[in-house]
């Protein structure tokens, strides 16, 4: 929190000036050139504590891109994951598991279905399931681009000036 120095003017304003400007000149909005008087004399000026710094203002355009970028980031992570959540997978594992529990007899039909080797149309039971993976793959790269949409805002909003009011500074010569 920065210490501010009430600097008098001739006309009656007082002009906020900080310890930096000792030995400087700033002006007036009457237009006068007033010397800012050096640190020692500084600690005789009437004193304001900067609280401004403590009071959150509104948002500026920069920060309020950035929380946006990453809500729509956020959001298009969380889908992703949800997305890749429901991909079917084929899990070897069980697969093994399922093939070590089979009898005898159910080894022998599998057996003897893929003797003839692999049928040259999938089963309807395979096709729904492509079809689904190609579905939950194309919701995949939605939303993978949506997070990458967010990124772009972030990028935007952290590299773009800040359009936030700003308080009028004191002329320095």
């Amino acid at each position: 929190m920065a210490v501010e120095y009430l600097l008098p003017c001739e006309c009656g304003r007082k002009l906020p000036v900080q310890s930096r400007q000792a030995g400087q000149k700033v002006h007036c909005e009457c237009g006068r050139a007033i010397v800012v008087p050096t640190m020692r004399d500084l600690g005789r000026l009437e004193q304001r504590h900067n609280s401004d710094a403590a009071v959150v203002g509104p948002w500026s355009t920069r920060s309020a891109l950035i929380a946006l970028g990453l809500l729509v980031t956020l959001i298009g992570v969380g889908l992703t994951a949800y997305v890749y959540w429901k991909m079917p997978r084929f899990d070897p594992v069980a697969t093994g598991r399922e093939v070590n529990g089979m009898s005898p007899y159910e080894t022998w039909q599998w057996w003897r279905y893929y003797e003839r080797g692999i049928p040259r149309y999938p089963s309807d039971e395979l096709i729904e399931a492509k079809q689904r993976e190609l579905y939950l793959r194309r919701w995949s790269y939605f939303t993978i681009g949506i997070g990458i949409f967010g990124l772009v805002i972030v990028l935007l909003g952290a590299l773009a000036p800040a359009l936030a009011p700003r308080r009028p500074r004191s002329h320095q010569r």
